[in-house]
């Protein structure tokens, strides 16, 4: 008897299976090669003709365009974009596919729209290749519904990922990010304080506030030099920061009112590790002819320091 009901149990386990699998396959089979109908874009190629993307979020709208393979923020007078959210924005459009498509009637669709993602895609020569807009997003937070442009109906699709709606998230930062064991001397407006080893403390106490500044220098816009006009601000602050290993950082700090911006430089001394050279050659297109927006308290800090 045993046996029987252990049988009959196994049976209906197997049965469940087929059906669950049957209907994932069913909402997922299309004619695509690879047996899944994305979202966006369905092969590399098409990943690869994408040339500007808009992000429409509820509360600001951003533009990406792609410029010798890096990607730019248009709000931003095109600085190169977050290369971390960028890379995960990609790994989303790419693999992101349709799960199924949902019955909503127009009170529920309001709803779920209310603060929609609007995502589209263009080609170098401004062809549009896919809109999508998102909605809420499902309890367990790995799926959104989802209109596409073209296809009649709501959708479920694959999205786990987060769109900040801050301008400054999506722009590569910090502009600095330093630890005190790295600073061998700090110079303020020509006035120079310097150490023999990390072990040893500066003379100047007061210097652990700027340090604990310098740790990390993130900024709220950017302008590139020809959009920042130097005249209109007071003379700048200068910080330069000295490493042990040779790398030479200078900051630059300009007021207006309650605006502060930088401008950094990076150079070398005479006897810098191998490596230094490298860095500022490959780094220097994250600063160089760029002014940097900082908050009024970093901006503050950094203007008012002294030895």
């Amino acid at each position: 008897m045993q046996n029987k009901s252990l049988q009959q149990a196994l049976i209906f386990f197997i049965f469940s299976l087929l059906v669950s699998f049957g209907a994932l396959w069913k909402f997922k089979l299309t004619s695509d090669g690879d047996g899944i109908q994305h979202t966006f874009i369905s092969s590399q190629s098409n990943i690869e003709e994408i040339s500007s993307i808009s992000l429409k979020l509820p509360e600001n709208t951003l533009v990406f365009d792609k410029e010798d393979n890096v990607w730019r923020v248009r709000n931003a007078d095109s600085y190169p974009a977050n290369y971390k959210l960028m890379n995960e924005f990609f790994t989303f459009i790419q693999s992101s596919a349709i799960y199924r498509q949902v019955d909503l009637d127009d009170a529920a669709a309001q709803k779920i729209f209310s603060q929609p993602v609007q995502i589209t895609l263009t080609d170098r020569h401004g062809e549009e290749l896919r809109e999508v807009i998102l909605g809420a997003k499902t309890p367990n937070r790995q799926m959104s519904y989802a209109q596409i442009k073209g296809q009649e109906g709501y959708y479920l699709v694959e999205n786990n990922i987060v769109f900040p709606d801050y301008l400054a998230l999506w722009l590569q930062q910090p502009l600095l990010s330093l630890s005190k064991p790295q600073i061998m001397s700090i110079s303020i407006n020509g006035h120079k304080t310097s150490r023999q080893s990390s072990s040893q403390e500066f003379k100047t106490a007061k210097l652990n506030s700027l340090i604990k500044s310098l740790e990390f220098v993130g900024f709220i816009d950017v302008l590139s030099a020809q959009n920042f006009d130097e005249s209109t601000f007071a003379t700048p602050h200068n910080i330069t920061v000295t490493e042990f290993s040779g790398l030479i950082i200078s900051l630059n700090i300009y007021k207006k009112g309650e605006e502060y911006w930088i401008k950094q430089k990076l150079s070398s001394a005479k006897l810098s590790q191998n490596n230094v050279e490298q860095y500022i050659k490959d780094s220097e297109f994250l600063y160089d002819y760029w002014y940097f927006r900082v908050s009024a308290d970093l901006g503050q800090e950094l203007y008012s320091a002294t030895l």
